[in-house]
């Protein structure tokens, strides 16, 4: 149907297709919507395009966006990072003085400081059976 519309066959091809087009309502239904879609498509390439509509939608979604950012995010978000550092920095205090030693802590005992564990098994001697 396309080399048909566009006129690219041989006289005695077309007479055959224009002959089953008289007789098949099918086909000549198809030859139509092929002429109809080819006349949209040349007035659709006449339109000019808006230069300025690209400009126009990006501004549109631009402001969408900062709508959207306005309001209760807007008051909460500040809100939040305030209490996550307070939080991060209390935290911080508690973890940092666990470590911190008590003022009652009992001497070590001689005996424990003195023993000499170099001559007991190693670690390496276990792993190798």
């Amino acid at each position: 149907m396309d080399a048909y519309r566009e006129e690219k066959l041989s006289p005695d091809m077309k007479a055959l297709v224009e002959d089953h087009i008289r007789s098949c309502s099918e086909c000549a239904g198809i030859l139509r919507m092929g002429i109809l879609a080819d006349k949209v498509i040349e007035r659709e390439k006449q339109l000019e395009p808006d230069p300025y509509l690209s400009t126009r939608v990006i501004g549109l979604i631009e402001s969408s966006e900062n709508k959207a950012e306005t309001g209760f995010i807007t008051i909460l978000r500040p809100v939040l990072m305030t209490l996550s550092l307070a939080a991060a920095v209390f935290f911080g205090i508690i973890f940092g003085n666990l470590t911190r030693t008590s003022g009652n802590l009992q001497p070590i005992p001689v005996e424990l400081a003195l023993i000499d564990d170099s001559a007991m098994e190693s670690i390496e001697v276990l792993s190798i059976e």
